[in-house]
Formats: structure tokens, C-alpha cells, sequence
């Protein structure tokens, strides 16, 4: 019974913030392989709060000054005093930290839980594996096809 009670909770809650503006959608192949342009993400309000390396995040855009709405999604690749510098996970073809520098913590508008409704890999993955990951599909693109006979 008390499992049940805890399952409909994380489900109402689920489906609240798929109704409000907790959503975001996915412009851009800076986050691929991980996320596609099309996906919907969940997220939570998360401006000025700690975060990890590891997690993704929506921050405010440094490339757009003058407007303060507009937003990316990056992955936390560290936590320094007074600053978090974020990466996308593919480093060709995003602007990040590398460009801008690191952000300070009220940049950090929200925090991505979940891609809504397609759960095909996790977003959060070890902050020492980014670069791992990143050489390894560099690495899969640069080998040709091997042909089965």
C-alpha cells in the first residue's frame, strides 16, 4: 500500500511538471550523442543552488547579453569557487566554458531530471568520464566500417 502512495506521488509530480513550463526543448547537436534536437527535457527551478559535475543544466546564454531569457543546456564539467564552467558533450560543435568561461551559480537557471517522455540513455553520467566519452565517439567516427562477409 505505502509503495503504491509513493509511486502515484512521483507520478502526479511527474505529470505537474509536464504541465507547466518545467519543459525544455532541445536546439542544436552541442549535447549529442546524449541529447538530440527534438528532445523535451524536465526540469526544476535551480537558480543560485549547488550542482555536481556530471549533471545538465540550463544556464543563461553569456553569447546574449542583452537578453537574459535566452537559454542552453550544458553539462556541469566542474565546480570552482565562485564559478561552475559547463561543456557540451559534443566539444565540436558547442560553445561553452572553453569560450565564455565560468558561469557564477545564478547563471544556473534549472536543473534537468529527466528527458520527457524518451528515457533511451541516463543524463547524468561521472564528470571524470566526459572526456572519456568524448575521445571514444571521436574515436568511432574516425575508424571506418568494418564489413562482415
Amino acid at each position: 500500500m505505502r509503495r503504491w502512495m509513493v509511486m502515484t506521488l512521483i507520478v502526479g509530480y511527474l505529470g505537474v511538471l509536464a504541465a507547466n513550463r518545467s519543459q525544455v526543448e532541445v536546439r542544436g547537436w552541442s549535447m549529442g550523442p546524449t541529447l538530440w534536437p527534438g528532445d523535451r527535457l524536465l526540469t526544476v527551478p535551480w537558480p543560485g543552488r549547488a550542482v555536481r559535475a556530471g549533471q545538465l543544466v540550463v544556464v543563461r546564454d553569456p553569447e546574449h547579453v542583452g537578453d537574459g531569457h535566452h537559454l542552453i543546456v550544458k553539462r556541469v564539467a566542474a565546480v570552482e569557487r565562485g564559478g561552475v564552467r559547463v561543456c557540451g558533450d559534443d566539444p565540436h560543435r558547442s560553445t561553452d566554458s572553453r569560450h565564455f568561461g565560468p558561469l557564477t551559480p545564478r547563471d544556473v537557471r534549472r536543473l534537468v531530471i529527466r528527458r520527457w517522455p524518451d528515457w533511451r540513455t541516463p543524463l547524468v553520467r561521472p564528470a571524470d568520464r566526459i572526456d572519456d566519452q568524448n575521445t571514444a565517439m571521436a574515436n568511432r567516427k574516425a575508424r571506418p566500417p568494418s564489413h562482415s562477409a
